[in-house]
């Protein structure tokens, strides 16, 4: 039986992108059909994670330099203004087509509709079983996704708070200003967050994420009550899709020649439960890691250190998180608006973000009147 160098297991951006790093020849494997994942994600990333994903400002669709943000258990507003866009909305199907068409032109073997059942390391190489055969490869990449089936099977999966993410899209009756996002965090009444992100004058994009055994549905409509209490008259009209959205972290993206990425790895920003800023971040390194393993060489201790940072990163994401919603348990409500001007908001580092806003305030308005979205009693 042949041996492979390097096989990808998922095709969605998370395995599309370390794909595109490696040096090594791989062959990815995809469940369904490549760029059928990004059509169940919204696509609103941060400035600078669009400059690290190849070909992604062609599938730019809107682009945001300020920012509101709503706690109604706090009676909390806060008007955030950056002079530079932090923030872009992008096509994230046309994108993930656009890279697996750009990976085949490299030679990178794409197969689809194929789910691999098994994966096993043996000995200086990996079995990659599938219904109609295997193959033997010197490493693997597991950027399945979630839940992470493979992933737990070996060892690399580390627990997750898995919550649903719901999004649709919506016409706009009134005025609204296209380069907003804006953010409502309630954990009592949304159990989550919900968000709205304009593409023009008359078109927008309407998400929550909510708990698992909630109803997402309800959630998103009452999301949309909200909106248009604080000025944003809409009506949703796309239908609802969307996902798994993760808190949590990893330890370790990789064991002997198996590796995880992705969503299969927790690599996400655990307050907003964003995954393509820790795979921006990651992919090449990772990549140099893979890539090492599969010539039998380890890693470099420069490369590793590299990927290690970025674990720490997003683990401290994961505890400002935890640590935010522990608080607006406790916190009273403030009655505070405020307004901050910052010359880039940092849209990645939550903690480094909510720094900014603080620094950056320009006008505080205390005893705000109780929020129009507040829950009466």
């Amino acid at each position: 039986m042949s041996e492979g160098d390097v096989a990808v297991v998922g095709g969605g951006i998370a395995g599309l992108l370390l794909a595109y790093n490696l040096r090594s020849e791989a062959t990815v494997f995809e469940a369904g059909t490549f760029g059928s994942r990004g059509r169940r994600c919204p696509g609103i990333i941060s400035a600078d994670t669009l400059e690290r994903l190849p070909g992604a400002l062609k599938y730019a669709q809107q682009f945001y330099d300020s920012l509101s943000f709503i706690i109604p258990e706090l009676s909390l507003r806060a008007e955030v203004y950056s002079k530079r866009p932090f923030a872009c909305k992008i096509n994230r199907a046309w994108h993930e087509e656009w890279l697996s068409s750009e990976l085949e032109n490299r030679g990178v073997k794409l197969v689809s509709r194929t789910r691999v059942d098994n994966v096993k390391p043996v000995e200086k190489s990996v079995k990659v079983s599938w219904s109609k055969g295997e193959r033997f490869y010197r490493a693997v990449v597991l950027a399945e996704g979630y839940p992470p089936v493979l992933s737990k099977k070996l060892g690399l999966a580390q627990p997750a708070d898995a919550r649903i993410g719901l999004f649709t899209s919506a016409h706009l009756r009134g005025e609204c200003e296209t380069n907003r996002l804006q953010v409502v965090y309630s954990p009592r009444m949304l159990k989550g967050f919900s968000w709205l992100a304009p593409l023009d004058e008359r078109r927008a994009v309407v998400g929550v994420v909510t708990e698992v055994g909630s109803d997402a549905f309800e959630t998103l409509t009452n999301s949309k009550k909200m909106f248009t209490k604080v000025g944003v008259d809409m009506e949703l009209v796309g239908e609802p899709r969307g996902g798994y959205v993760l808190r949590g972290y990893t330890r370790t993206l990789g064991r002997g020649r198996v590796f995880a990425f992705g969503d299969a790895a927790n690599m996400v920003k655990s307050l907003s439960g964003g995954g393509l800023y820790g795979i921006s971040v990651a992919a090449k390194p990772v990549a140099l890691m893979v890539d090492a393993v599969a010539s039998g060489d380890a890693p470099s201790r420069e490369v590793t250190r590299e990927v290690r940072k970025i674990l720490i990163r997003l683990y401290k994401g994961f505890l400002l998180a935890k640590r935010f919603d522990s608080a607006l348990q406790t916190i009273p409500p403030l009655g505070v608006k405020l307004d901050s001007k910052v010359h880039r908001l940092e849209y990645d580092l939550h903690e480094v973000s909510l720094a900014q806003i603080l620094t950056g305030v320009r006008k505080l308005t205390l005893k705000f009147p109780q929020s129009r979205i507040q829950e009466r009693n």
